[in-house]
């Protein structure tokens, strides 16, 4: 049992969680594509027919890399800006600890002045 309490507080489930319609997406596409490479291609006796029906389908591969590449940039594009929205929530939230710091200085130091002033 202990051990299950440790697996569940480990595992960033919230964070899975989130993630989990997005890897389906790109599973299913990934699936997909895997699916269609091995499709075998219908090999006619002519020569001259195979040689456009190649160059088609490399021209097809090729335009779906260069869709890949595109996802890609607008998935690192994407994280490029939430990383720059966390970074600057992590700078607000810098500026607000250290000026709950220094208001807790002056506290103290209020704090202790006026006991001073009581026991004197």
């Amino acid at each position: 049992m202990p051990m299950l309490g440790f697996l569940l507080g480990a595992v960033p489930w919230k964070e899975i969680v989130t993630a989990t319609p997005r890897v389906m997406e790109v599973a299913a596409k990934l699936l997909d594509n895997a699916q269609q490479r091995r499709r075998p291609t219908s090999k006619s006796g002519a020569e001259d027919d195979s040689l456009p029906k190649l160059r088609a389908d490399l021209e097809r591969q090729l335009g779906e890399l260069e869709r890949h590449e595109i996802e890609q940039t607008e998935l690192i594009s994407q994280m490029a800006q939430q990383e720059e929205a966390l970074l600057r929530g992590m700078q607000a939230l810098s500026t607000r600890v250290t000026i709950l710091f220094w208001a807790l200085v002056v506290a103290v130091a209020v704090a202790i002045t006026a006991l001073v002033i009581a026991l004197l």
